[in-house]
């Protein structure tokens, strides 16, 4: 048995990093636990609320175990930021990283045990796993700021959307409007304002941070970048990255090859990334092309060689990206004289 013991370390080194990897499957409600060790796994449940991750913490110590969760919108949050500041590692993974894992099961299995379980297996041998979970209240509320002005503005437009085809309805037949109606469409114009106003919040709780402030001033240089645009990507944008195509990954505008053997698939993006600043990003291009005459040029090229529309402020998009790093990376605005479009 010591032999046995000493060949699974040996074997796979990077097991003894931490004796005790513990996978957390995230519900609304519940939390599945999977806690994995070299002795075996024990599988149970707590509650998701402070009093059950509470709990959890009374089982085990900080210096020896590993937990892995799921991210899930936001209900991965509470635990992983309680655990956190408990002082535990709190490995936040991509579902789409996870799923190779859940899915490796020769039976198929899909309960929640299961994926906890699978969760711990990828935590104990994983060598790549996302750096650890370190978001503070300020950050967390900005990011659930963010999401609710993402749901915001799809509702908006579906209800002026909505209203519009109603409206002109009414108009061809020559009918008035009743009060009900006029109400609707008062509501609808309070959750614009209200919209603005959210965002405004976003961007004062960005600026409040000094090193951001500076980043933002710089990236509204940049044509079309409007001052949200700005705060959004200076704050979700990691810094610390060697090149711009990491950046142009991180907001889902890489390039998914399709290819196999000597037949090649026509490339498309990804999507992989954060959608919400994919829009933005997107609007910013068609704003740069509406208000600068360098870009307006650059699009005119685009649509010559044969790109569409949408193909095209994509090129100009990811063109913006690949300018913020650079006007980031020397601490010097934008200049059209100094950049290169081709």
């Amino acid at each position: 048995m010591e032999w046995q013991a000493w060949c699974i370390l040996h074997s796979f080194p990077f097991l003894i990093m931490s004796l005790l990897h513990i996978g957390i499957d995230v519900s609304k409600a519940r939390l599945s636990i999977a806690a994995r060790s070299l002795r075996g796994e024990k599988l149970f449940s707590v509650n998701n609320t402070p009093a059950g991750i509470r709990a959890l913490t009374q089982k085990y110590s900080t210096s020896d175990c590993r937990f892995i969760l799921e991210s899930t919108g936001r209900f991965h949050i509470l635990p992983a930021y309680l655990l956190s500041q408990k002082g535990y590692d709190v490995r936040v993974v991509n579902p789409l990283a996870a799923k190779r894992y859940i899915q490796a099961s020769i039976r198929k299995r899909k309960t929640d045990p299961a994926d906890a379980s699978a969760l711990a297996h990828m935590g104990a041998v994983d060598q790549k796993l996302p750096t650890p979970f370190a978001q503070g209240k300020r950050e967390i509320r900005i990011r659930n700021m963010m999401g609710l002005l993402s749901s915001l503005e799809r509702q908006i437009q579906s209800l002026n959307r909505m209203l519009g085809s109603y409206a002109e309805f009414q108009e061809q037949l020559a009918l008035q409007q009743s009060p009900a109606e006029k109400g609707l469409i008062d509501a609808t114009r309070t959750l614009r304002l209200q919209k603005e106003h959210l965002a405004q919040e976003i961007q004062d709780l960005i600026l409040e941070d000094e090193r951001s402030k500076k980043c933002v001033e710089l990236a509204c240089t940049i044509p079309g970048i409007s001052p949200l645009t700005s705060s959004l990507l200076c704050h979700l944008l990691d810094q610390q990255c060697a090149h711009p195509k990491q950046w142009i990954a991180f907001v889902g505008f890489d390039i998914a090859e399709r290819a196999s053997g000597t037949w090649t698939g026509r490339g498309k993006l990804s999507k992989r990334g954060n959608a919400y600043l994919r829009k933005r990003l997107f609007s910013a291009a068609w704003g740069a092309v509406m208000n600068d005459a360098s870009f307006r040029a650059y699009y005119d090229s685009l649509k010559e060689k044969g790109h569409s529309h949408r193909e095209a402020l994509v090129i100009i998009a990811r063109k913006q990206l690949r300018i913020l790093f650079s006007v980031l990376k020397n601490h010097t605005p934008f200049s059209s004289n100094e950049c290169r479009f081709s």
